[in-house]
């Protein structure tokens, strides 16, 4: 399976190529967020991106997290320009939660009808599962959207029964490993690393418990209070500090000051967990045609 790393700058896939050049990862860009950041990796042309997907960006419009003048039309208008430039890109789907799907499958129709082919976004499991599965030969490939993720059950079991069918499933805003091995799931996204490194957090595994730990690199909160899961006195320090070293060639003490490298330590991480979980996957019988 692929874990699509959102926020990913050009920067720190520069970064990625110095310290660990065997590395490469897939990225997936909004088109509402940070444009002149998707522009500048199309300018660089990283070896180290296996490929690079496009998110439309309606998360942010449901959360009023930025200003926009988007639609499904502006959406296509940018997709005539730069689709080629993208190994696929998501569907326009305004309205997230079981009350989306009429939006999405209308732009998803009105997006066909300028000759483009975006890969439709499932907002309602109950009403268009059946859906997609019933129009495979057209729909092989399909994402389910991120509210789904409260429901991980219903979530789990709807995956099972497209990847049965032979449809490819990408799950939006899923990062996790226990989640992302319980289903045969193509592909994920996730974003959260990069928004630990602004709260100051790197991401890590810890062996001994067997489960994904967040290290904080400020001793106390902005709240004034201490951090249990400060990294200078958590259990997992010396061996977190190993694998930097090891595998990036990075001193803790400097990540810890510095941001740009806080976003690297994280993305590399992500770069294993996906190894990991494609070897969780095959041991499960889980196939697909193309990784």
């Amino acid at each position: 399976m692929r874990i699509y790393q959102s926020s990913l700058t050009s920067t720190t896939l520069s970064l990625l190529e110095e310290k660990s050049p065997g590395s490469s990862v897939h990225v997936l860009r909004s088109y509402l967020v940070d444009g002149p950041g998707t522009l500048r990796i199309f300018a660089k042309r990283h070896k180290n991106v296996k490929s690079l997907a496009l998110d439309s960006g309606t998360w942010s419009i449901s959360q009023n997290t930025h200003k926009h003048h988007i639609s499904g039309e502006i959406y296509g208008d940018f997709l005539e320009d730069y689709a080629k430039m993208f190994s696929f890109y998501f569907g326009f789907d305004p309205v997230h939660g079981d009350g989306g799907t009429e939006d999405s499958l209308e732009n998803q129709l009105y997006l066909e009808s300028r000759g483009l082919t975006p890969i439709p976004v499932i907002q309602n499991l109950s009403l268009e599962v059946d859906y997609y599965i019933k129009n495979k030969s057209k729909y092989p490939f399909v994402a389910i959207g991120s509210t789904r993720k409260k429901a991980m059950s219903d979530l789990v079991r709807c995956t099972n029964a497209l990847y049965k069918e032979g449809v490819k499933v990408h799950w939006f805003g899923i990062g996790s490993l226990l989640k992302l091995a319980s289903a045969p799931v193509w592909s994920s996204d996730c974003s959260s690393f990069a928004q630990w490194v602004k709260n100051g957090m790197l991401i890590f595994y810890d062996m001994n418990e067997d489960k994904e730990v967040a290290l904080a690199t400020r001793e106390y909160s902005k709240r004034g209070k201490l951090n249990k899961d400060y990294i200078r006195t958590h259990p997992v320090f010396e061996e977190y500090s190993d694998w930097l070293f090891d595998n990036l060639r990075l001193n803790v003490e400097e990540v810890i000051s510095n941001q740009g490298l806080k976003m690297l330590a994280n993305s590399y991480y992500f770069f294993e967990l996906e190894n990991k979980i494609n070897e969780i996957h095959q041991s499960k019988g889980f196939v697909f045609d193309v990784y």
